[in-house]
């Protein structure tokens, strides 16, 4: 095994994914690649105990070199514990059937973007209720990979049949990205019926419908080859802004549904749920984030790429994007006068 790819993989941070620019992310990034890197602080380790002995050394700087070192070491185990097993392959690796709900803008279109350029893909099955002229430009660049089926995910079994038809023509799906959704444009208690019910219908219940679909179609056909899902959450899913509160219930029902499904599966079924923040794309582009220090946007082509890594390595898990968004679950469990405190310095419901 080469050590280049180890040491990429286990010893230097993953690219950043939020936009260019100041931000904790960026001072993060950079420390694990200068002081904080365990190559870098090894050596500093080595290099100081042989420059003044061990009688000098600091008990503290050892200490906490030994605690960064052993910080890498867990995130290595925990990279190595949430990849898919080596016997675990897709049934073609090189000749992949992808299928992207939502596919036609944003996020979802550049991973169209991405996949089309890929060689290792067969076909890209992309559905949403319209194509859009930037699809349709990729549709003919690609010349018959990319097919476009027309979908409105708030009709009810709609999105089921389309998956069940989706391997009646293709005979398999090996990787499904749920990333469909809309957003609640009106407080909550002045939304109507049908708004209601839109809103868990498009961003749950028809995923929820695909996800089993799928599961089904491949134990059925393909039961000992890999499948790997992604959904498509939000951080909004951990604690919910003013006037979201539907939109964000329906994020929070995704992110659980997921956690349960992952020990019911086989373990050649890989689930993985990425959990971003606010993205560059227009669903949320009329919301102003205004500590962009410790709230940085997300550039969703990066999260593309991200998610485009995730699969190709078969990982396992919660993805969360930027940096403060791993920290996000552990405030619903604060007291009341500080959670009320933090979200009121947050300004979430003030941009909501």
């Amino acid at each position: 095994m080469q050590l280049v790819p180890i040491i990429k993989e286990y010893a230097l941070p993953s690219d950043s994914v939020v936009v260019a620019g100041w931000s904790i992310d960026l001072f993060i990034h950079v420390s694990l690649l200068t002081v904080l890197n365990p190559v870098l602080v090894c050596v500093y380790m080595i290099h100081q105990y042989m420059q003044i002995g061990s009688a000098t050394f600091s008990t503290f700087k050892g200490l906490l070199c030994i605690f960064i070192e052993l910080a890498w070491l867990f995130r290595a185990f925990n990279i190595k514990s949430s990849s898919c097993p080596a016997e675990c392959q897709f049934t073609h690796p090189s000749k992949l059937v992808i299928m992207i709900t939502g596919g036609s803008n944003g996020l979802g279109l550049e991973l169209v973007r991405i996949y089309g350029s890929n060689p290792n893909v067969k076909q890209l099955i992309v559905t949403d209720v319209n194509e859009t002229k930037e699809l349709s430009d990729l549709e003919r660049i690609h010349n018959g990979k990319i097919v476009f089926l027309k979908c409105d995910m708030g009709i009810p079994d709609r999105a089921r049949k389309l998956t069940h038809d989706a391997f009646s023509k293709y005979g398999r799906v090996d990787a499904l990205i749920c990333n469909a959704g809309i957003r609640q444009d009106k407080p909550t208690m002045e939304l109507q019926q049908e708004e209601f019910h839109r809103l868990v219908q498009v961003n749950f219940i028809s995923h929820c419908e695909m996800i089993r679909e799928v599961i089904k179609n491949h134990e059925s056909a393909n039961k000992a080859d890999r499948l790997h899902i992604v959904v498509v959450s939000s951080v909004l899913g951990f604690v919910s802004p003013k006037s979201l509160g539907i939109y964000s219930a329906t994020k929070a029902s995704l992110t659980n549904f997921m956690d349960a499904l992952r020990y019911e599966v086989p373990k050649q079924i890989i689930l993985s749920t990425i959990c971003p923040g606010q993205l560059t794309t227009r669903m949320f582009s009329d919301i102003d984030v205004g500590k962009t220090f410790l709230a940085p946007l997300v550039d969703h082509r990066k999260l593309a790429g991200r998610i485009t890594e995730i699969i190709k390595k078969g990982r396992n898990g919660l993805f969360t994007y930027p940096f403060y968004a791993q920290f996000l679950p552990a405030l619903r469990c604060m007291p009341w006068l500080i959670y009320r405190a933090l979200r009121k310095f947050s300004e979430m419901d003030a941009t909501s």
